[in-house]
């Protein structure tokens, strides 16, 4: 099924694979990170959640080695990282401005 999705949403891996060969548009994503990015695409650290629609958490990613942050729904092999941001935003309270979540389900920003 075609969608339209915001380019946030977007796992940057898949992003970069169609903006390099325009001519790979309409083919199948691949479904993994390719094994030589993998080391380049790692969590730094997580910089602020939001739940959507339909309760889908996604967490603001910002990655070693990129300039370039992005909100993804789960990041495999980050587990530990986002174990640790979800203890900390328990600690810290939902007053802190960086802690803040996003519930886009109720029209909150």
């Amino acid at each position: 099924e075609n969608t339209w999705e915001p380019r946030s949403s977007i796992p940057h891996f898949i992003v970069k694979f169609y903006e390099e060969d325009l001519t790979r548009l309409g083919t199948p994503a691949p479904s993994v990170l390719p094994q030589e990015e993998q080391d380049v695409c790692q969590v730094e650290i997580i910089l602020d959640k939001r739940v959507m629609k339909g309760k889908k958490v996604e967490y603001l990613i910002k990655w070693k080695n990129s300039d370039d942050d992005s909100w993804e729904a789960a990041v495999e092999g980050a587990e530990e990282i986002i174990q640790q941001f979800e203890m900390d935003l328990k600690a810290k309270g939902k007053n802190d401005s960086r802690t803040k979540v996003s519930n886009l389900e109720n029209g909150e920003i």
